[in-house]
């Protein structure tokens, strides 16, 4: 599995933003689908609480896999596929045009 986070403006003349947490099948021919959503003035506050519930719900089918016609299916997190302000967001580190917000370094 491959998800992506990411914030985006509602409309131009307004403050609401959207942080959805996008899923995509990797070995399927799929388009990415939403499993969880965010709606607010300004970006979550905490990125723990924000992706609680999504790892909550996750966990059990990592723990026992995924049933699907009579088969069960082991998931397995390919990666977080994320632009640079969200990747800061969701590492809790300094943006990337912070001063000293090189991560290698």
């Amino acid at each position: 599995l491959h998800f992506n986070v990411d914030g985006l403006p509602l409309f131009k003349s307004s403050s609401e933003q959207l942080w959805p947490i996008l899923c995509q099948i990797i070995n399927k021919s799929c388009k990415p689908f939403i499993v969880g959503l965010y709606s607010g003035k300004l970006k979550p506050s905490d990125p723990h609480e924000y992706l609680s519930q999504f790892v909550d719900e996750l966990q059990p089918l990592f723990d026992n896999g995924f049933l699907f016609n009579g088969k069960t299916f082991g998931l397995v997190v390919a990666g977080f596929i994320c632009d640079a302000p969200a990747r800061a967001y969701l590492k809790q580190i300094k943006g990337h045009n912070g001063y000293s917000s090189c991560e290698k370094c």
